[in-house]
């Protein structure tokens, strides 16, 4: 019997930069997917996963999730398992579960190699299942180290941890809204942002001054959230350094409004939710987190306190080591 337990993971800021050769500052958490197989008699592959249902990989996928394995199981060319799936990550709530159970299916049959490697394996697993998403969730839930953050650069995939104050608590709040980045405006984000690059060139090579030449309003916001979240990541690299609180809770908020205004993959909804999170004792701030229009609220409090708000879900997470750590 082989088990795999993959991480999600939380972007403490650096949001839709990924796909746009930036920045961004995610840690993996101690929420995740398991994935346990034992050989069978006959050559077939039976899933079973807790709260999903049992299915056969060879048959016809119905749901997004039979859709997903099926697409590692036949590309690793697994045969004659069973397989136990679990979870204590929410589904659609930002925190990568798609990205983790992909990851769990890729390491139980038996996919090895660099950070890139797998990560890269990930990444086109979920572009055959339908979500043309970027580096950023691999890259965290497989690299992932306990009480750091990982600083990724998307130009060149340099990597670098960042170490986590261990007076800052985290608290990641559903929103109540479920949303699937392939149903999202997530792709609609992903072609904007390449609009602004085939006018402009690349995103790295851009300052806010060639922005602010772009004739289109609604391009220039794109343009405009990804550059000024590059510089947040880099802000909240020196802010966890000096353990300078009240400016990690100002780079979120800003992060948030930014998300809000100049990308526009929030709703009125998960405004409302974020300025009452930030009311609440200990909070030093919070915002939107993952590919928008639904899902969760990352907020950062004080270690002391747990923040929470009646019928409202949340789950307080911890910087945590990512699969491949754990398989040594």
């Amino acid at each position: 019997m082989k088990s795999v337990f993959v991480p999600g993971r939380v972007n403490l800021i650096g949001e839709h930069t990924d796909y746009n050769e930036g920045l961004a500052l995610p840690f993996a958490v101690d929420l995740g997917v398991n994935v346990t197989s034992s050989a069978r008699a006959d050559d077939r592959v039976r899933v079973a996963a807790d709260g999903f249902g049992v299915w056969f990989a060879d048959t016809e996928a119905e749901h997004e999730f039979e859709r997903q394995a099926r697409v590692v199981l036949t590309d690793r060319h697994v045969t004659n398992v069973d397989l136990h799936v679990s979870s204590t990550l929410p589904a659609g709530a930002g925190m990568s579960s798609s990205a983790a159970y992909i990851g769990a299916l890729t390491l139980v049959s038996g996919a090895r190699g660099t950070l890139e490697d797998v990560a890269r394996l990930v990444q086109r697993y979920e572009s055959l299942a339908g979500s043309d998403v970027g580096l950023l969730d691999p890259l965290a839930t497989l690299g992932g180290r306990e009480h750091s953050a990982l600083l990724i650069d998307f130009s060149n995939l340099a990597t670098r941890f960042v170490p986590i104050p261990v007076d800052i608590g985290f608290t990641v709040f559903h929103s109540g809204i479920s949303r699937s980045l392939a149903t999202s405006g997530y792709r609609d984000r992903r072609d904007e942002c390449r609009a602004v690059s085939r006018e402009l060139g690349p995103f790295r090579t851009l300052t806010m001054s060639d922005v602010a030449g772009l004739g289109e309003p609604l391009l220039r916001r794109r343009a405009r959230h990804v550059l000024s979240e590059n510089e947040r990541v880099l802000a909240m690299e020196v802010a966890l350094t000096t353990s300078d609180l009240r400016a990690i809770g100002s780079l979120l908020r800003s992060s948030h409004v930014s998300l809000r205004d100049d990308f526009e993959v929030s709703l009125p909804t998960i405004d409302a939710l974020v300025g009452t999170i930030c009311s609440l004792p200990g909070v030093f701030g919070a915002r939107l987190m993952g590919g928008g229009f639904g899902g969760c609220i990352l907020a950062v409090h004080d270690s002391d306190v747990q923040p929470s708000i009646e019928g409202v879900r949340h789950w307080r997470v911890r910087p945590s080591n990512g699969a491949l750590a754990r398989l040594t």
